[in-house]
Order: structure tokens, then sequence, then C-alpha cells
């Protein structure tokens, strides 16, 4: 272990003041918090809602304003309202015929 250059009452000094930063910061963020839960309820509501979010969609969450957008699972809604899914031919019963070649070869 490298040999220290300041004394045993410089290092309980420094464990002192780096004590009380930590403290303060720690206080102030839990205050923080503690005033702006509503903002972070909202933030965490609509990453649930929208999954993903945008800067300005932030800044309207944090002046009070409400989202209006379409959700993930309503662009996907549409998407499908758009271009459904072909439908599939009913089955004959009969194996499909393969064109030649198209089975494996021995190795």
């Amino acid at each position: 272990m490298a040999e220290r250059e300041f004394s045993e009452e410089s290092a309980r000094i420094i464990d002192e003041e780096v004590r009380r930063i930590v403290d303060e910061a720690y206080k102030d963020s839990e205050r923080l918090l503690t005033e702006n839960w509503s903002k972070v309820e909202a933030v965490a509501e609509a990453l649930l809602r929208y999954e993903t979010l945008t800067d300005s969609d932030v800044d309207t969450l944090m002046s009070g304003g409400v989202l209006d957008k379409p959700t993930v699972s309503d662009l996907l809604a549409d998407a499908a309202k758009k271009n459904p899914p072909p439908t599939p031919e009913p089955d004959s019963g009969e194996e499909p015929e393969l064109p030649p070649g198209a089975m494996p070869s021995p190795a």
C-alpha cells in the first residue's frame, strides 16, 4: 500500500468533509424526488404506455402537459388494418408436389 503524504488528522478531516458532501447530496436528491414525485410518475406511466419518449415529450410531461400521440399498439393495429395478413388457402388434403431436385441429396 502506498504511503500517505498527509497526517491521520488530515485524513480524518478529509473523511468528514467527504461524508458531509455525500450526505448533503443525498438529502438534496431525496428532496428533489419528493417535490417532483408526480413528474416521476408521469414519465414512468408514459414510458409504460408509449415505450419511448422524445425530449419534447419529456418537456411536455415536466411542464404538466399531457401527451396526445398514438401508442405502439395503436400504430400496429392501424398497420394491420391497412395490410391484413393473407388468407391461407384451404388444405386439400393432398401432399404438395415437389419440383425436381427439391429433395436433399445424400452427403
